[in-house]
């Protein structure tokens, strides 16, 4: 039995190192996506998680600084020069947290959704569409971000009936926004082709452009490759065994085990 969440993790890990212009050093970005993911849960380890999260960013934030890369932190640090060193840190944490975590989430979400719904897993060993269409159905019923906290009211307005005040602080329920029964009434045949989800959130503070076409890319390509490879892949408990992470930012699984049948490495 293996642990498919190890690889969910480690193919995100490895783009986020590109992307962001961090050491490929695999113990280092073990060590970043560990820190992100418990530092957006709701144990104990929070506190700490983020902290180790914020000393790495620092330490990555004052070398692009000093020598600029081909990276999106060093692009970032180039435009921002009114920005602290510590506002920018904070600002490139942000950014990791959606290209690491959030990405690593779709990915497990989606192989769940295949390994236990037979309307995916009978095409596990060649339909391609498939994937995609797994993967659009998990952002509408098990979008990774659940909830964005942290926005503000400009003026005072009224949204479902309550009363906002300008500066309240709002929540953002993207989970359930997605789920609102007006829109799926029924079931959730509708959320085939239909990619009107709001689980990038949306308007001028959604997702930066580029960044869920970059998401969509890694964890299709993560899936694509691993079902590809491992065409006998099989859900090592039963569906109803599996247990999801205490988070109130986060949909994820504990951990994902599974079966399947080594194949020996060859060069070339």
């Amino acid at each position: 039995m293996a642990r498919g969440d190890h690889f969910i993790y480690s193919v995100p890990a490895l783009a986020t190192a590109e992307l962001f212009g961090l050491s490929e050093d695999e113990a280092g970005l073990g060590a970043l996506a560990q820190g992100l993911t418990v530092s957006f849960l709701s144990g104990e380890e929070a506190i700490a998680g983020q902290q180790r999260v914020a000393a790495y960013v620092a330490e990555l934030v004052k070398a692009k600084r000093e020598a600029p890369g081909p990276d999106l932190t060093s692009q970032f640090v180039l435009n921002t020069p009114e920005l602290t060193e510590e506002q920018q840190t904070a600002d490139v944490m942000v950014l990791m947290a959606a290209a690491l975590p959030l990405t690593s989430y779709w990915i497990g979400n989606t192989l769940r959704l295949m390994l236990t719904d037979e309307r995916f897993a009978m095409t596990l060993s060649g339909n391609r569409r498939s994937i995609g269409e797994a993967m659009n159905e998990v952002l509408w019923a098990d979008s990774p971000l659940q909830n964005l906290i942290g926005r503000y009211a400009t003026r005072d307005t009224s949204l479902g009936g309550r009363r906002i005040r300008a500066g309240d602080l709002v929540v953002l329920g993207l989970a359930a926004a997605n789920a609102d029964p007006l829109l799926w009434p029924d079931t959730p045949v509708g959320h085939a082709g239909n990619h009107s989800h709001v689980a990038f959130s949306g308007g001028e503070y959604g997702c930066p452009v580029g960044g869920p076409e970059t998401a969509r890319v890694i964890a299709e390509t993560a899936i694509e490759v691993l079902l590809d490879r491992v065409p006998d892949l099989t859900l090592a408990v039963e569906p109803e065994e599996l247990s999801w992470v205490d988070s109130f930012w986060y949909r994820c699984l504990d951990s994902l085990p599974v079966t399947f049948s080594p194949t020996p490495v060859t060069a070339g």
